[in-house]
């Protein structure tokens, strides 16, 4: 099933927003959306990142929260989580 993307810019203009928001020059190696987010893989040098965005008013503040402690549980028992 294809889900809409969260981003609100075009994906050639990610680089560019990444370097000025945090002073990282990126490129994007893949694009992934999804039912609640939109996952971007990037790379600069050797170093890997993964950028999530959501969209405001689908997923609140307490929303993302539990994922984080979910993705913190699952890393503390040995299950394999994106940093």
């Amino acid at each position: 099933m294809d889900y809409a993307s969260k981003l609100t810019r075009p994906v050639d203009k990610l680089p560019g927003a990444v370097a000025s928001l945090y002073g990282i020059n990126v490129a994007v190696v893949c694009v992934r959306c999804g039912y609640m987010s939109t996952v971007v893989e990037l790379v600069s040098d050797e170093i890997r990142y993964v950028l999530k965005v959501y969209r405001t008013g689908e997923v609140t503040p307490s929303g993302r929260a539990d994922r984080v402690v979910a993705s913190d549980t699952y890393r503390a028992t040995g299950i394999p989580v994106p940093e």
